[in-house]
């Protein structure tokens, strides 16, 4: 057991947090996305002017923290704010230079932590090993978009590679039928959606589906449906849910309509007839009265005449009475075909969400399975267990990396078990995917000293990944990244 926080002046580097307090998706590297780096790295020739057994930079001696990477839209901020409250005992010092200067600054000792959404690349392990150093990656979150459709859509696939998704969004896009994306769904149109610039979904999309720098509406085809928020999105694939009602009373009412239509004529007939009885009867009547037929009868055409005025104002009421059906039916019939036309139209809709708005609604929304590696064998489910294992494509995994050198220190020791105390109830804040309490128990074990945490090797970053968002990025031939150690199969 590692020796208490000794008492410290209380201090809190927070000058380079101030726009860091944006939250969600949209501002961090995914693992996906390493390959995208624009965080003025360094060549990698760099690292092998290192000499073998280089002696790190010697640790602050003040009892400060320092933490730096890609710190945007990860839990470091509200971290460090509640470490300060809690242990007013160290200095968090934090910056913002990316992830790819911060690992190596890490090897070097001039770093204690890295926050990162990727994991350190076999390259980058190889310095630290050069270093003397001993590399522990922790993981605290996860985070993703969902490209999803409405529930029980069948566009002949369920399937996309994320080149495929990028095909489907960007600029120019000539994709206007899913069976250009290899879908059996024939002639359904394309018609995309998904949040408007000011969700945080369509920053991380547009960086690391669209490769994007400064994600804008610009990056996108032109019939791009932005939509206002998230229920807007689900709004946009689910549609009213009264025009499904709707729309399965449209046959009933084309039929109710049909058959007023059908009662008005039969009406409009009686009342031909009634109208034409009484025509007859009344020249009967005047032709008795002109021939002096006997008095009996023209007391018949007189009563002849009577109830024929009788028929025809009933044929009047029947007939109007069935003129207002058919106008009600008619009514009736439209909007339900119009509710029919709209619910054809979601037919083809696709859009992305935030992996949590979507678990909020599964049963309106079906997912599309992603593909990383281009093949019907590795698509993956956009579940919790997927993305924060890394195998799917479109997440991210917030992690911290950190040396056993640092873990040595007491107050890098216990910022990082403050970090991994609260990770969960900072990730359902932050509307991100919050880690197995199993998994955070198991982490905190290993920086509170009370279990030996797993050290990452250059040999295990060069192995073959999983797939999906842990896999090395496009052309990186020796830098692929490494698995992250699941914290629940350690001794």
């Amino acid at each position: 057991m590692r020796p208490r926080l000794r008492v410290l002046a209380v201090t809190l580097t927070l000058g380079s947090l101030a726009p860091l307090s944006a939250c969600g998706l949209g501002l961090g590297r995914t693992d996906m996305a390493a390959a995208q780096e624009t965080d003025a790295a360094r060549p990698a020739s760099e690292t092998t002017r290192v000499p073998q057994g280089a002696t790190p930079i010697a640790p602050p001696t003040d009892g400060s923290v320092r933490v730096d990477g890609t710190t945007r839209g990860s839990l470091t901020v509200p971290a460090v704010e509640r470490f300060a409250a809690e242990s007013p005992t160290a200095t968090v010092k934090v910056g913002s230079i990316g992830a790819t200067p911060a690992f190596q600054r890490l090897c070097a000792g001039a770093l204690d932590v890295v926050d990162s959404a990727r994991t350190i690349s076999a390259d980058e392990l190889a310095l630290c090993s050069r270093y003397g150093q001993q590399v522990v990656q922790l993981q605290v979150a996860a985070d993703a978009v969902v490209l999803a459709t409405r529930a029980e859509t069948d566009l002949g696939g369920d399937c996309l590679t994320v080149d495929q998704v990028a095909d489907l969004y960007r600029a120019g896009s000539q994709v206007t039928r899913w069976s250009q994306l290899g879908f059996a769904g024939g002639s359904i149109p394309v018609v995309v959606g998904g949040p408007d610039p000011e969700n945080n979904a369509f920053d991380f999309f547009g960086r690391y589906v669209l490769d994007a720098p400064e994600p804008s509406l610009t990056y996108l085809r032109s019939d791009y449906r932005a939509q206002a928020d998230d229920q807007a999105v689900r709004r946009f694939l689910t549609g009213d849910p009264r025009d499904r009602v709707a729309a399965a009373q449209a046959p009933v009412a084309a039929r109710a309509r049909t058959q007023a239509a059908t009662l008005v004529r039969q009406r409009r007939a009686e009342l031909s007839g009634a109208r034409t009885e009484l025509s007859v009867a009344l020249r009967e009547r005047a032709k008795g009265v002109r021939d002096r037929r006997p008095a009996a009868t023209q007391r018949r055409d007189a009563a002849r005449v009577s109830r024929a005025r009788v028929a025809r104002a009933a044929a009047e009421r029947r007939l109007a009475l069935a003129a207002r059906q058919l106008r009600i039916a008619s009514s009736d019939a439209r909007s339900t075909a119009a509710a029919e036309k709209r619910e054809r139209a979601l037919l083809g809709r696709v859009a992305y969400v935030r992996s949590s708005y979507y678990h909020l609604f599964e049963d309106q929304l079906r997912p599309l399975e992603i593909s990383a590696g281009g093949t019907a064998d590795d698509c993956v489910f956009p579940s919790d267990t997927t993305v924060i294992g890394g195998q799917y494509p479109l997440g991210r995994r917030l992690l911290l990396t950190t040396t056993m050198r640092a873990l040595d220190r007491p107050e890098v020791a216990a910022f990082l078990a403050s970090y991994l105390a609260h990770a969960r109830e900072t990730a359902t804040a932050k509307r991100l995917i919050a880690l197995p309490r199993a998994q955070i128990r198991t982490e905190l074990a290993w920086v509170r000293g009370e279990q030996a945490p797993p050290v990452l090797t250059a040999a295990a970053a060069s192995a073959p990944s999983s797939g999906g968002a842990s896999s090395p990025p496009a052309g990186a031939a020796s830098t692929a990244t490494t698995p992250m150690p699941s914290p629940t199969s350690a001794p």
